[in-house]
């Protein structure tokens, strides 16, 4: 590639995206797996999604106490933000009855 070092090539931005979903699916399934946080976890898995939905199925499939996990599968939802707008209600109920300090005022 004209402009760029021997060895060293340019990467697109989906490159790139790729890269930090690949890393961050391996650090998602290492928590599930062998750290284990009492931590909980609201995720949306879409099966069209092919870059971030496989790792996030092994992530649901591997989390294991006191880690827990709540997945919302989607068959047809791919990668896009535009997904989130009819998630939030209940990704914020979740929110609701996970976290105290997010409760409903009584």
């Amino acid at each position: 590639m004209p402009g760029v070092p021997a060895g060293r090539q340019r990467t697109s931005s989906a490159d790139a995206e790729s890269r930090l979903m690949l890393k961050a699916s391996r650090t998602a399934i290492a928590i599930g797996r062998h750290t284990r946080p009492a931590t909980s976890f609201w995720i949306e898995v879409s099966q069209k999604d092919k870059l971030s939905g496989p790792p996030s199925a092994m992530f649901v499939k591997t989390a294991r106490p006191a880690t827990s996990v709540t997945s919302v599968t989607l068959p047809h939802a791919g990668h896009r933000m535009e997904v989130w707008g009819g998630l939030i209600p209940q990704c914020l109920d979740w929110l609701a009855h996970t976290v105290p300090a997010f409760a409903h005022a009584a």
